[in-house]
């Protein structure tokens, strides 16, 4: 069993806010087949959002992700603080887009991902319905691949 933890503060209400969220915590992947396990891709996001239209009818919010993932134990002896935040900087990845909602019920956005140490770059994009409290939400990030796929995230959320 894993978890997520997350904040959220909102700056200016409805119009700037702040996340941060520690993601996949837990133990690790123990496979039944053999006696080796893996860890989970702990992660670390911090995100900020703009809404600068906001109204009854339309709504447009722009938004950035900073994406770490967290290894542990690996060696940086020798190495200079710089150096140090440099590698750091190099491995974290960095998505940002935009997202129109009409009428509080129709989503559309598109953005783009950047993983420099990964090489993979490129276009995303995705959409979703919301009825009252229900959300079902679809994401494609096919593009940012250097190969072929069929990346495809969906989820169904409830708001309390």
């Amino acid at each position: 069993i894993a978890g997520d933890f997350g904040l959220l503060y909102k700056v200016i209400k409805d119009r700037f806010n702040i996340g941060v969220s520690l993601q996949n915590f837990g133990p690790n992947i123990n496979y039944l087949q053999s006696e080796s396990s893996d860890p989970l891709p702990r992660l670390v996001r911090l995100g900020f959002a703009y809404t600068p239209i906001k109204d009854s009818l339309n709504q447009l919010s722009i938004a950035t992700d900073f994406i770490k993932v967290l290894v542990f134990g690996s060696d940086s002896s020798g190495a200079t603080v710089m150096e140090i935040v440099k590698d750091e900087l190099y491995d974290t990845w960095v998505g940002t887009g935009i997202e129109y909602t009409y009428y509080n019920f129709l989503m559309a956005r598109i953005g783009y991902f950047l993983d420099v140490a990964g090489v993979r770059k490129g276009f995303t994009y995705g959409g979703g319905i919301k009825i009252k409290q229900f959300t079902i939400d679809i994401g494609v990030d096919s593009d940012i691949y250097d190969f072929q796929t069929s990346n495809y995230r969906v989820s169904l959320s409830y708001r309390f």
